[in-house]
């Protein structure tokens, strides 16, 4: 399964000085609406190899992944790849005295919800994410604030689905009837020695 998201803005700046926010990955990553942290930055010469860690909570457990700029062109284009999750890429063009800016999010999963790990699904930004992302590097660049509230952020907003599977070697109806009925303390997680368990997403 793969995932798209792509949002694009004006910025009234010139190419040079959008590329030279951009060079610093805490910059984009506080410019997420919602509350989050950025450490252990680490700049090389060039671009190419840049890293930050982004750290936030998810459902009150706090998470982390870290991007690495793995493609950097001058004034032109940075590629960022999250440790676990999207890639990222920020494409520069200018536009009369301004640039514009198009913020692409690609993400592949490859595996059944329940087995991805909890940090692809953290990293995995919404459409509204990302657009309020590029609303506040717009603003900041121009202004020096954010446009979107902090309160406004809807990271993360996924929604987990589990749901699991047993055979039983008993008739319907007796099954039914045992857990119709909430009294009868029914254990879900017990397997009896003729069951066969499976599951699906």
């Amino acid at each position: 399964m793969a995932k798209n998201v792509v949002h694009s803005t004006t910025i009234n700046a010139p190419v040079d000085k959008v590329y030279s926010f951009l060079s610093d990955p805490t910059h984009w990553m506080t410019a997420m609406p919602g509350e989050s942290e950025v450490t252990h930055l680490d700049i090389k010469p060039g671009g190419a190899g840049t890293s930050a860690r982004w750290s936030a909570k998810m459902w009150g457990v706090p998470m982390s992944v870290t991007h690495e700029y793995r493609d950097v062109v001058p004034n032109q284009r940075i590629v960022s790849k999250a440790s676990v999750g999207p890639v990222l890429t920020f494409s520069l063009e200018p536009v009369d005295d301004g640039t514009e800016l198009t913020v692409e999010e690609h993400l592949d999963i490859n595996a059944p919800l329940v087995r991805v790990p909890v940090q692809a699904l953290f990293a995995r930004w919404t459409d509204n994410d990302l657009r309020g992302m590029v609303a506040n590097i717009k603003s900041l660049i121009e202004t020096g604030e954010k446009a979107v509230p902090e309160t406004a952020g809807t990271m993360p907003t996924q929604t987990l689905t589990w749901s699991d599977g047993i055979t039983i070697a008993a008739p319907v109806e007796r099954v039914f009837d045992l857990v119709k009925n909430p009294a009868s303390g029914w254990d879900r997680t017990s397997r009896s020695p003729t069951s066969t368990p499976h599951r699906r997403a």
